[in-house]
Formats: C-alpha cells, sequence, structure tokens
C-alpha cells in the first residue's frame, strides 16, 4: 500500500532484489527492522536502491 513514496510488500529479500533489479534498480544495501531485536523479529525488509533506467 502506498505510504507517501514508499511501498510496503511482504517479500522475503531474495525474491524482492531479484524483481528490483529486473525493473532497472540497482541495490545499493538492504536491512531488516526494527532494529536491535532478534533475526525472527526483524519483519521489516528495507531495501536501499536506485532507479537505473534513464528517460
Amino acid at each position: 500500500r502506498p505510504t507517501g513514496y514508499r511501498y510496503v510488500v511482504g517479500w522475503e529479500y531474495q525474491s524482492l532484489a531479484r524483481c528490483v533489479e529486473q525493473a532497472g534498480f540497482e541495490i545499493f544495501d538492504h536491512y531488516y527492522r526494527p532494529p536491535g531485536l532478534p533475526c525472527e523479529q526483524q519483519c521489516w525488509l528495507v531495501i536501499v536502491a536506485l532507479n537505473r533506467v534513464q528517460y
């Protein structure tokens, strides 16, 4: 669902990264939130990417 210029989806990194790259984005970083919790409690995936497509 759109939240300003961000979108929320429920995918795993490996699946979503492939789609993001196929759409023309370059992934710079990814991490899980909220910080400071064990991995099994970090349910938010964040991907930082730049659009490589020139218009």
